[in-house]
C-alpha cells in the first residue's frame, strides 16, 4: 500500500474511531457511570492512531506531498494533542469531569477528521 492510500485509510479509521468514542462517552455519561478502564484504553489507542497518522503525514510531506490547504497540518496537530490535552487539563477533576472533557474532544475530533479529509490533497 502506498503512503497516500495509507494516510487516507488511517484518516477513515480515525473518523470512525472518534465517532465510536464520542458515542461511548455519551452513553457512559447518560447512564451516570464512571468511565471504564476499557474506555481510557480506547482513548489511548485513539492518541496512538493520531500519532501514526501524523507520522505518515510527515513522511508524505517529506516526499513532497504538500496538502493544498496549510490548515491540514493544524488539523493533524490538533488530532494528536486533543485527548492528551483534555486528560492533562482535567487530571485533578472527578472522573465525570474527565469523561465530559474527553467526550467533547471526541466529538470535536470527528469534525477535525472530516475537515482534515477535505483539506488534504
Amino acid at each position: 500500500m502506498a503512503f497516500p492510500q495509507l494516510h487516507s485509510g488511517i484518516a477513515n479509521a480515525m473518523l470512525l474511531y472518534f465517532l465510536i468514542l464520542a458515542v461511548w462517552g455519551t452513553l457512559t455519561f447518560l447512564r451516570n457511570k464512571p468511565p471504564s478502564s476499557g474506555f481510557w484504553g480506547a482513548i489511548t489507542i485513539a492518541t496512538y492512531l493520531s500519532v501514526a497518522q501524523a507520522a505518515v503525514g510527515a513522511a508524505l510531506y517529506g516526499m513532497g506531498f504538500v496538502p493544498r490547504d496549510p490548515t491540514h497540518l493544524l488539523y493533524g496537530v490538533t488530532a494528536v494533542l486533543g485527548f492528551p490535552a483534555a486528560r492533562l487539563y482535567t487530571q485533578k477533576h472527578s472522573d465525570r469531569a474527565q469523561l465530559i472533557a474527553v467526550t467533547l474532544v471526541a466529538f470535536f475530533l470527528v469534525g477535525v477528521a472530516i475537515r482534515g479529509m477535505t483539506t488534504g490533497r
